[in-house]
């Protein structure tokens, strides 16, 4: 089990390895999972307010936050330790190594599965492949990708990263505690906004009506530079307790309105909780969850294939869980993993230099 955690852990291109993060991401992605699956096998559970798995969607702003505090770190970084100041230019590159391959290929997969599994013309499909593709569909259509319903969560990141070299200038506010209050108001101002906007669908799947999650992890990412707990505490452990049951307990709106601040103190715990730190520093949680880009690509496209072709809900639970761990496993090894490495292009590019070259002398 080791050698295989060991053979999964993600490439960090050298930088500090915090593996609360990727656990963060594993609680996402699991919460992502189990809405997708109630869906297809007992969908009363997601409309019904009463039960707890009906808000399991907000995996998907667990992730913004995330997003917000790991794009964050370099730039605050700078800003607040007098680090290393971050290339632009290398800041999208890296976007587009790490981030578009995987997705053209998960694209491409989904668009494979809907034309041979589920035998959908192909006249119909292209122009939603297309925006899709382009990161355009719910601008376009105001619906989910019919090629890959996920998609929309990805079309949000991209606006945000494309935002966030204007965003960091926040942390060039000197005064701490000016810049906090700067971040926390931003987020309540933003929150407010989003719920404001009556759930307009456009609004919802964009930047425009999730930001507030993103500026939450700046604020984490924050508080993770300069206040790192010197020692951990049970009290945390109870917030987290409190926190966590939030998440999933209740949808009154002033939950929706503080939920994004209300994230950052849940993730905080995981880093100043006696307990819930064992927790979130375990390998395999860790693991997982830095896998769960892989996993947030295909994973539904996997359940509805099973679910077209079981009708047992414990058959579709099974065997969806047993491809979705075998396929992304594959998925993330043989495509997610070399995309890690910040020299993959340069290298391929060399070595496609030595076999031409090699090919030119056999002639």
């Amino acid at each position: 089990m080791r050698k295989l955690l060991g053979l999964l852990r993600r490439d960090t291109g050298g930088r500090a390895y915090i593996p609360e993060i990727d656990s963060f991401r594993f609680v996402a992605i699991i919460f992502v999972i189990l809405y997708h699956m109630l869906q297809k096998t007992h969908l009363y559970l997601l409309e019904d307010p009463s039960f707890l798995t009906s808000r399991l969607n907000r995996g998907v702003q667990l992730f913004f936050t995330v997003s917000g505090f790991v794009l964050a770190l370099p730039f605050a970084k700078f800003w607040l330790l007098q680090g290393k100041k971050v290339e632009l230019k290398t800041y999208f590159l890296r976007r587009l190594t790490r981030i578009e391959p995987p997705y053209l290929v998960s694209v491409l997969l989904c668009l494979a599965v809907l034309i041979v599994v589920k035998h959908q013309p192909v006249g119909l499909l292209l122009p939603h492949f297309l925006a899709t593709l382009f990161y355009m569909h719910s601008l376009i259509y105001a619906a989910l990708s019919t090629i890959n319903p996920v998609a929309w969560s990805l079309e949000v990141e991209i606006q945000f990263y494309l935002l966030v070299p204007l965003l960091v200038y926040v942390f060039a506010i000197r005064n701490t505690r000016v810049r906090r209050t700067v971040l926390v108001v931003a987020t309540l101002a933003l929150s407010a906004f989003g719920l404001s906007l009556n759930g307009h669908y456009r609004s919802d799947h964009s930047i425009v009506g999730t930001l507030q999650f993103f500026v939450a992890g700046f604020l984490l990412a924050d508080l993770y530079l300069l206040d790192a707990p010197k020692r951990r505490t049970y009290l945390w452990d109870v917030a987290a307790v409190v926190g966590w049951y939030l998440v999933l307990a209740t949808d009154k709106r002033w939950w929706n309105l503080m939920m994004p601040l209300g994230l950052v103190a849940v993730y905080w715990s995981a880093f100043a909780g006696k307990l819930i730190n064992v927790l979130f520093r375990s390998r395999f949680t860790a693991t997982i969850g830095g896998m769960c880009y892989s996993i947030y690509l295909i994973h539904q496209q996997i359940i509805g294939v099973v679910a077209m072709k079981l009708h047992s809900a414990a058959m579709i639970w099974a065997v969806s869980l047993g491809l979705i761990s075998v396929c992304c496993t594959i998925f993330f090894l043989l495509v997610e993993k070399p995309c890690m490495d910040h020299q993959w292009p340069m290298k391929l590019r060399q070595r496609l230099r030595r076999e031409s070259a090699a090919m030119a002398v056999g002639d």
